[in-house]
């Protein structure tokens, strides 16, 4: 390792990770802190490594493999740098592993550096600016190379299904103690056996307590502090150790909405609704690795509100501008990444800035309950939702968070994926590496978007109306398997007085069916029992009369 002196240039780097997380956790590492000439130009798998040089100009390409659980990778990466010598032969590679570096690493060709990937920040840094001035900085660790849990997140997500279990279970048995018929009662008795062994196997294969792990990059999602800080309020429930780097992650009775909407993130992101939302397009580790981002950021943004100590009165003169935010701050660092500058001549802060008006009155302020959020995570005041109070630090009240913080967080990305593409979806770069193979064509692409005006056609002109008029909320809300649909009712008396045009005469028309229907239902009782009575009284009495002397006329010349 060579001593070094910071440098004051530009570095544009490259980062290839095969995890999304990881990718993610590394960039806002590295874009949080005061290394400003450091800047991830962009980012993808190590099979993308070709194709983001050829868009990109860089200085560095991170390449960071986890071998411990994928030793085969290593067979990749000498593939890669194989391909690389002939087009990119002064292109430095900066490699991160588990255990750091050895002999079959450093022999790579142009391989300048390796360290481990729980290395602290600032020696990362260095490893950098090393590499791109030519020298060299490896570091080997004593760690052996071993397989890797996510012991973390393995928790997490098994004490979140266990709970989930337990509530569905107590479910069952309210409704076993009503009266029930015998098919229904071998139904859920069968239910809840079924439950009850689900738990048993969960229980068998979780660890008994959230065990500490390697500090990784992956696990800052929340984080706005510095490593030697400890983060308490809100947020993840992590405590970064300055002794050892460990994490000690949160038992279950203390996951926070936080957690909870991360697992999910994690779980999976598909869409399963029936409506199409912006973010389909995109492909299915892009979404996740949006959301986190929106995640963190609003994580960060409530930290920073809660430093202030702000009253609610202030809280909500700040809604407009805490939603601005949040959109600017999230969208600027998702295309980051990609040196728009270069390519078309304008500023991507300026175009985020200037569109960011358009979108917060088409889109951002019709998000619902977003200061009542703010409150309850801010000022931790109790959520009212449809005249009802849901205390502070109760289950109740952090289900209800829940549905808020992820309805927020998946509109905000929504409007981004709009942004991109009435901005980018012409771009080759954005192409490749956001949209999903299905809609990376230019017609696919035109009628993604088609499909997308139609369905704010329908918004604006039928179903806001009607959910106002019904005082419904419709929320996008995270599930295990993918997004779902869900719905808070709410008085929306001051919306409803100011519709107008067609919503209006939309809300006409409901009213009318709705003063109608009883009328019609009415005289179609009557008319259908009409119409049975003549058939069966009068119609039917005469067929049964003419019927009866048929058979005495058959009967009187068979006697005779």
């Amino acid at each position: 390792m060579t001593s070094t002196t910071p440098i004051n240039t530009n570095i544009r780097l490259i980062l290839l990770d095969d995890d999304p997380i990881f990718r993610l956790g590394l960039t806002t590492l590295v874009q949080s802190a005061e290394f400003t000439e450091i800047s991830i130009i962009a980012q993808g798998a190590l099979t993308e490594a070709l194709t983001l040089l050829e868009a990109n100009i860089a200085d560095l390409l991170v390449i960071s493999l986890d071998l411990a659980t994928y030793p085969e990778k290593l067979t990749g990466l000498i593939t890669l740098a194989s391909q690389l010598k002939n087009k990119y032969p002064n292109l430095p590679l900066l490699i991160l592993t588990p255990w750091g570096i050895n002999d079959t690493i450093r022999e790579i060709n142009n391989v300048k550096g390796c360290c481990g990937r729980n290395i602290e920040l600032n020696q990362l840094v260095e490893a950098i600016r090393v590499c791109v001035r030519g020298e060299t900085y490896f570091v080997k660790t004593d760690l052996a190379p071993q397989p890797q849990i996510v012991g973390g997140w393995l928790y997490r997500q098994g004490q979140f299904g266990l709970k989930q279990i337990s509530k569905n279970i107590a479910e069952i048995e309210s409704i076993l103690a009503q009266q029930l018929s015998a098919t229904d009662l071998i139904y859920w008795r069968g239910r809840k056996r079924e439950l009850k062994v689900a738990r048993w196997l969960i229980k068998q294969v979780l660890p008994d307590t959230p065990y500490t792990t390697n500090y990784s990059y992956e696990n800052y999602q929340f984080n706005s502090s510095s490593s030697s800080s400890t983060q308490t309020k809100g947020k993840s429930s992590v405590v970064n150790s300055q002794a050892n780097n460990a994490l000690v992650l949160s038992s279950e009775e203390n996951m926070t909405t936080y957690d909870l909407t991360l697992a999910k993130i994690q779980s999976s992101v598909k869409n399963c609704t029936n409506l199409i939302l912006e973010i389909d397009i995109l492909k299915d580790e892009k979404r996740k690795e949006l959301l986190i981002l929106i995640l963190n950021e609003f994580a960060n943004i409530v930290k920073e509100l809660d430093d202030l100590q702000l009253t609610q009165e202030q809280l909500i003169e700040r809604e407009e501008i805490i939603i601005k935010d949040l959109w600017q701050n999230s969208t600027i660092k998702f295309l980051s990444r990609y040196d728009y500058q270069n390519q078309n001549n304008y500023s991507l802060v300026d175009l985020v800035i200037k569109q960011a008006p358009l979108i917060i009155s088409e889109s951002l302020s019709k998000i619902p309950f977003v200061v009542n959020l703010l409150a309850h995570s801010v000022l931790k005041l109790d959520l009212e939702i449809d005249n009802q109070t849901y205390s502070y630090n109760t289950e109740s009240a952090q289900e209800i968070e829940e549905i808020l913080l992820q309805n927020l967080i998946i509109n905000v990305a929504n409007t981004i994926i709009q942004f991109i593409l009435n901005q980018f979806y012409d771009e080759q770069i954005i192409k490749h590496n956001l949209f999903d193979l299905e809609w990376k064509s230019s017609r696919k692409i035109a009628m993604f978007r088609n499909n997308l005006v139609w369905k704010y056609r329908r918004e604006k002109y039928w179903q806001t109306p009607k959910n106002i008029f019904e005082d419904e909320y419709p929320m996008l809300r995270l599930g295990y398997q993918g997004i779902i649909i869900c719905k808070i009712t709410h008085p929306r008396n001051q919306e409803l007085d100011k519709i107008k045009g067609l919503p209006w005469a939309v809300t006409m028309l409901i009213e009318f069916r709705d003063s109608i229907t009883r009328g019609v239902k009415a005289i179609g009782d009557a008319l259908g029992k009409t119409i049975v009575y003549l058939l069966t009284e009068i119609i039917g009495k005469g067929i049964g009369l003419i019927g009866k002397g048929i058979l005495q006329g058959i009967g009187s010349r068979i006697k005779n």
